[in-house]
């Protein structure tokens, strides 16, 4: 409501002070016409000396009453001849008296009349007046800067034709009560129309004088006001819906008596116990081995710290039994640094600490169930020999007797079962040594053409046997190594060849390919033309135990050589592959790593650069990962780094031995794998001196910070967490392996 100020009824300035002075001339003139005036004349003066004293103020009174002062002595000098000098002061005492404190209350009224004005028109508040006919009278200018209608525009009209139409009914009822009794009301609100659209919230305080019928009242707009309120209760309640929804506890707790302020329904969940029985407590009863004092000087500490306090482990006692907790703890304070609050989140972590410690105890019994394993294998292996040995011995004693033909097939038949009972301990043996990660392997360079001829002679005398013919192997031999172990390649290929033989049909053929893959591998494919199997038993190829049927075939073995060679294999970095058609033949492929020959000075893999620069190049690295499509993944990406050789390990011991043995130049490690942890691991690698300098990457889907530091300290170079970001595992790889050529010049598309 704007601009119109209380009215001012004084005439002009000019106006009143030549009244004054026709005043003084007319009173002179009435003196002059008469020999003798009365008294009554003379006092006449005291009108134009309160005129000029009223318009212009003290300073002016007194001038006006020297004037009449001065018209009175003139008047006697002229026709009073006898004059008295001592009527002078009492009567200029009475005009100087009159004049100035006429003129001192004229300033007096006058000050505060500016001031009022002054106030009515400067202030920041909507000031008013309204009758109770339900109109304003005045209004001072911030109407106007508020709502743009102006003083004319809002008088003109019933008020109630500017208010929200919401705001109406209200409206009236505060306006009936300030006019029927009530005479006053304090933070009443309405929304007034603008002139330009929309409304603002006024919040008004009015008092009425009913003898006046007259509404003073005073408005406020507090339009942003209730915005920033509405968004700070918006905010609240997000915050408390947040706060309410986080699964884990949230507490509050004043940081002057440490007593709970605040709750979540998670901590509520938790403890069992409604929030407002334990507000406004200190809640110290429910940490079992805890004293009340250690709690206090706990939270003391974190209020006196400036960082966030972890308590990794408490049991607190509440209505559901003992539980622990993971809390962290932090002090919230004010501009000045000084604490006011101390928030808590705690989780539950009972669960996961009982899982761990099962799982540390599942541990613990499972090295004991593997350690007397071992010692059961050790002692059968004993036991079972040395009477084989008897066996053995003196049935190979009896075929060199002379015997019939009845007597000598019964010493071929103990000859043969006892090796064929030997065999089967042997691969019982090895399969568990490889399960129990006992296993050692002597990974090398292997002569691949060497290795294969000497298994073909070992079988050939079968092959002779059951009428098969050893095609042998394929031209491409020459010159290939294989990263193995030399006695355990020779027994995978003998396995295979021998099942080509045992399952074949007389007049078939067995032979040998080899061909260089991709990855810097090599396959050696052992390729028969007999009996095959049908898809369905195919699955069950590499199973142990698993004859596929040929039980009642005749033919003799264990069903363990596939899976013994199979684990062999994937010991040695391999994999071992079967396919099979019935009537046409099976097909069984090794793929190994392709090493380096020891007795060349340099090799040059990829072709891509001479034996010297490839020798100097060529960088190493052995990825430790249990998971075969993750494996296939790092195995794709290193394919486009033709300067890096991946070498991938299975199991983790199998994995220290490598790294022992090649010496790489990065390892990138998971931390599950199936024989040890990868913490173990990290950990031995580190404190071998062979390993300690080589840097290890950890890859794995559970690691935080908080984890990975304590990884650092046990001398992991980093981490990455899967799913694996193919850019940043380059960047590590670059990183990790020291003069690996950039992007641009050794990566293939």
């Amino acid at each position: 409501m704007i601009g119109r100020a209380l009215p001012v009824l004084r005439p002009e300035r000019r106006t009143w002070l030549g009244l004054a002075a026709l005043l003084f001339a007319a009173i002179f003139a009435l003196r002059a016409g008469h020999q003798s005036p009365n008294a009554v004349v003379t006092l006449l003066y005291v009108i134009p000396i309160a005129l000029v004293a009223v318009e212009r103020g003290m300073r002016w009174g007194l001038a006006a009453a020297t004037l009449a002062l001065c018209l009175f002595g003139a008047w006697d000098l002229a026709w009073n001849q006898q004059h008295d000098f001592w009527d002078y002061p009492p009567r200029a005492a009475a005009f100087f008296l009159f004049g100035g404190l006429v003129g001192a209350l004229a300033d007096r009224v006058r000050r505060i009349w500016n001031e009022s004005t002054r106030f009515w028109d400067l202030s920041t508040e909507m000031l008013c007046t309204a009758g109770f006919d339900g109109r304003f009278t005045s209004l001072n200018a911030s109407w106007e800067r508020v709502l743009g209608w102006s003083a004319d525009e809002l008088c003109a009209r019933p008020y109630v034709d500017f208010v929200h139409p919401d705001d109406v009914e209200r409206t009236a009822r505060e306006t009936a009560s300030l006019t029927s009794g009530k005479y006053e009301t304090i933070t009443f609100e309405n929304r007034y129309r603008c002139k330009a659209g929309g409304y603002r919230t006024l919040l008004w305080s009015a008092r009425t004088i009913p003898t006046e019928t007259t509404i003073y009242a005073t408005a406020r707009d507090v339009t942003e006001s209730k915005r920033a309120q509405e968004e700070l209760r918006h905010s609240e309640r997000f915050l408390d819906s947040v706060l309410e929804n986080i699964p884990n506890m949230v507490f509050v707790k004043d940081a002057q008596d440490l007593r709970f302020i605040r709750l979540n329904r998670a901590g509520e969940e938790l403890l069992g116990v409604p929030r407002m029985e334990l507000l406004g407590t200190a809640g110290y009863e429910m940490f079992s081995g805890y004293s009340g004092a250690s709690v206090v000087q706990d939270d003391r500490d974190v209020l006196a710290g400036g960082e966030v306090a972890d308590f990794p482990e408490e049991s607190i006692e509440t209505a559901n039994g003992t539980r622990i907790v993971h809390t962290r703890k932090i002090a919230i304070r004010d501009d000045d640094g000084e604490p006011l609050y101390l928030v808590g989140i705690s989780e539950d972590v009972t669960d996961q600490r009982l899982a761990e410690r099962a799982a540390l105890a599942a541990s613990a019994e499972a090295e004991r169930a593997n350690q007397a394993k071992s010692e059961f294998l050790s002692r059968m292996s004993h036991e079972l020999r040395t009477p084989l040995n008897a066996v053995i011995g003196f049935g190979q004693l009896l075929q060199l007797d002379r015997l019939d033909a009845g007597q000598a097939e019964a010493a071929d038949q103990i000859v043969m079962a006892g090796r064929h009972l030997l065999q089967l301990i042997d691969e019982v043996l090895d399969i568990s040594r490889i399960e129990s990660g006992t296993m050692s392997l002597s990974l090398e360079a292997v002569d691949l053409e060497a290795v294969v001829d000497e298994a073909l002679a070992l079988i050939q005398p079968m092959a002779e046997e059951a009428g098969v013919m050893l095609v042998g192997r394929t031209t491409g031999f020459a010159g290939l190594h294989v990263l193995a172990d030399n006695h355990r390649l020779k027994q995978v290929l003998i396995n295979l060849l021998s099942n080509a033989v045992k399952y074949n049909n007389i007049g078939g053929d067995v032979s040998v390919h080899c061909a260089e893959r991709e990855q810097y591998r090599i396959e050696v494919a052992v390729v028969d033309n007999g009996r095959g199997i049908d898809t369905e038993r195919l699955q069950r190829l590499l199973s142990p135990f698993d004859r596929l049927g040929a039980e009642g075939s005749g033919v003799q073995g264990t069903g363990l050589g596939l899976s013994l060679s199979k684990s062999l294999v994937e010991a040695m970095g391999g994999t071992i592959t079967g396919e099979s058609q019935p009537q046409v033949g099976t097909t069984m492929r090794v793929l190994l790593y392709a090493a380096q020959d020891p007795a060349a000075p340099s090799s040059d893999l990829d072709g891509a650069h001479d034996g010297q620069q490839a020798a100097r190049t060529r960088r190493t690295i052995i990825y430790v990962e249990d998971n075969l499509s993750n494996l296939r993944l790092v195995e794709r990406l290193v394919a486009r780094l033709p300067h890096v050789l991946l070498i991938p390990a299975m199991r983790g011991r199998f994995a220290m031995e490598l790294a022992r043995r090649h010496q790489p130049d990065l390892i990138l490690l998971d931390l599950h794998l199936p024989d040890l942890p990868g913490r173990d691991v990290l950990a031995q690698l580190k404190c071998d001196p062979a390993t300690a300098q080589v840097p290890v990457v950890v890859l794995s889907a559970d690691v935080d910070a908080a984890d990975f530091a304590q990884l650092r300290e046990t001398g992991a170079a980093g981490y990455l967490t899967k799913p694996i970001d193919i850019e940043s595992l380059l960047d590590v790889i670059r990183d990790g392996v020291a003069g690996l050529p950039a992007a641009g010049e050794g990566e293939r598309a």
